[in-house]
């Protein structure tokens, strides 16, 4: 196995504790192969060991741990106080294969060797390949390890750690060729390097207290991964457990701001899980994904030429806020900023600008305790220019009836020379309506014939 610092599993993604899980039935499963660190002991929970145990003791201080084999191989560890004192003394005891919490059965591994006692170089203890004995203890017995475990994939196992003496917290490193189940991960998007999230305070309320979605963060988390769940929780030792989930976390009202909102990520198949942590809070700000909306000029004012022209502003909002949900939000737009801070001189939902081509004004939003005001870039684009042009061409035929067929494309010539320029032809305007445009090869109806053109500027969408 990999010796590795559960740094890599939960600590850059989540605390730098881990608390005791002092039962059987409350055992953490141990997987991807990563070391433990930081490990709390604290209390002995229910006294699960009984008679079960061939080198004395009981339990004391102690933290249990499932493992589910996934490779067959060798399984050792190497248990390291966080303190050197030769008085802390860890012991140990492992179950298994298959057992259950009911009916545990005898300790296939069992050290409660003191250190101390020994006179030992230092105070680690755990199984490695030198060793071949598998129990040893109390007291002076014995050196501290014992031999490693052969273990099969599908095998579970159960590790309880105890901690008779002393107040030290510990880490465990596996050693060995075996491994253990892979943990689902956090598969955020690209782009996305956290989950925390702020709203506004709009319940009406001004107490910094708001009910958040919290199940927006879960298709963040799984990403592309199946067969797992996603769970939310108010402190981390209920996240490692799997206890006390959050009931309601599509509308989970803050009690703190910030709050440390806990998430886990659990394979529903090997129970291996990964936790996480971000922030909910309360937020005054509000963001302007767009500080611009275009219009193309129109004859409103009776000139479609002049750069004015008719701005709906419930359209300037949708395209402003584009797909953001504005329910509770109060949108008004004013031609100043001093004006929008007096709450004065709001702008109608019809407005002609005033200042040909652009024209900035001031959108104020508020919702809740939330308010905020941007400037808005208000744009008329010109019109594609109108032009008329003769297309004429000789009459070939033998008949020579004025009727001949001509290749309309040759006449895009005489409107423009600008590639984001598309244009059209239509034999009336009531075709232009019904957008059916004649094709690339006409045959005229009549001698002269009149086609309308039109002519659509492919970025700004104006069409003349």
């Amino acid at each position: 196995m990999k010796s590795l610092s559960i740094l890599v599993l939960f600590f850059l993604l989540s605390v730098n504790t881990l608390f005791s899980q002092s039962d059987c039935v409350d055992a953490i499963v141990v997987c991807g192969n990563s070391g433990f660190s930081g490990l709390t002991v604290s209390g002995p929970g229910n006294q699960e060991l009984n008679n079960n145990v061939t080198c004395g003791s009981s339990e004391n201080n102690s933290i249990w741990l499932r493992l589910d084999i996934s490779t067959t191989g060798t399984l050792g560890f190497e248990l390291i106080p966080e303190s050197n004192s030769i008085n802390e003394d860890f012991d140990f005891f492992i179950f298994g294969p298959n057992p259950t919490c009911s009916n545990l059965g005898a300790t296939i591994r069992c050290s409660t060797t003191n250190p101390a006692s020994i006179n030992q170089s230092d105070n680690h203890t755990g199984l490695n390949s030198s060793e071949s004995d598998t129990s040893e203890g109390p007291g002076a017995g014995g050196n501290s390890f014992l031999s490693i475990l052969n273990v099969t994939a599908g095998q579970f196992y159960y590790l309880v750690i105890d901690r008779p003496v002393g107040n030290s917290n510990f880490s465990i490193q596996w050693t060995g060729t075996a491994s253990f189940n892979t943990p689902p991960s956090f598969e955020l998007p690209s782009g996305v390097d956290n989950l925390n999230l702020r709203q506004c305070d709009v319940d009406g309320i001004p107490d910094n207290s708001s009910a958040f979605d919290l199940t927006q963060n879960t298709p963040l988390i799984i990403g592309t991964q199946t067969n797992v769940t996603v769970t939310y929780y108010t402190n981390q030792n209920d996240a490692i457990v799997g206890n006390n989930a959050i009931t309601g976390p599509t509308f989970f009202p803050n009690t703190q701001n910030p709050q440390t909102i806990f998430a886990r990520i659990e394979n529903n198949t090997t129970h291996c899980f990964t936790n996480t942590d971000f922030t909910i809070g309360i937020n005054d700000d509000i963001a302007f994904p767009v500080d611009s909306f275009a219009v193309c000029d129109d004859a409103a004012d009776g000139d479609d030429t002049n750069g004015k022209a008719t701005f709906n502003m419930d359209a300037v909002t949708a395209g402003v806020f584009t797909g953001n949900d504005l329910s509770g939000f109060d949108i008004r737009y004013y031609v100043d900023q001093d004006d929008a801070d007096a709450n004065q001189n709001q702008l109608p939902q019809f407005f002609n600008n005033t200042i040909p081509f652009q024209q900035r004004i001031i959108i104020k939003a508020t919702n809740g305790t939330c308010i905020g005001t941007h400037e808005i870039n208000l744009i008329v684009n010109p019109l594609p220019d109108r032009i008329t042009a003769d297309y004429v061409q000789c009459d070939y035929d033998e008949n020579a009836d004025g009727i001949s067929q001509f290749n309309i494309r040759n006449a895009d010539r005489f409107f423009t020379g600008n590639p984001d320029v598309e244009i059209s032809y239509f034999e009336d305007m009531q075709h232009v309506q019904d957008h059916q445009s004649v094709g690339d090869s006409f045959t005229n109806a009549t001698n002269p014939q009149t086609i309308l053109v039109q002519q659509t500027n492919l970025i700004t969408g104006c069409t003349s």
